[in-house]
């Protein structure tokens, strides 16, 4: 998939009202699957998490200059194992240096890309 398709996914996240679309990264060989959020949002649970009560702010910032991808609901694929999906409302943020594919859309390719990852695994043992 053309690179520039995650980055127009990543403004889109970043305009008002913000458009959030679900996608399967895949990072360092191992898929991760949410919905690209923007970063704000990221702080602000960060922040709730931490209970920190200084106020945000917003950076203005676009895909352009993007460097990390923020995920909501972000659940993780470990080889051999069932995906971690009860992590509904985790966030997640991935270097966008670190997503060596991407596919936008339903996690259908979850099959596929276990087998994958499985076969690549057992070929460096």
């Amino acid at each position: 998939m053309n690179p520039a398709l995650l980055l127009i996914a990543i403004d889109l996240a970043e305009t008002d009202p913000r458009y959030e679309t679900k996608v399967t990264l895949i990072v360092d060989g191992l898929p991760v699957f949410g919905f690209i959020t923007n970063e704000y949002q990221y702080l602000t649970h960060l922040a709730n998490a931490k209970h920190l009560e200084a106020p945000l702010r917003r950076s203005p910032s676009s895909a352009a200059c993007a460097t990390f991808i923020h995920l909501r609901d972000a659940s993780y694929y470990q080889p051999g194992e069932k995906p971690n999906v009860g992590n509904i409302g985790s966030y997640t943020r991935v270097p966008l240096n670190a997503v060596i594919g991407f596919c936008l859309g339903s996690e259908i390719c979850v099959d596929m890309l276990a087998s994958s990852i499985d076969r690549h695994a057992t070929a460096q043992d």
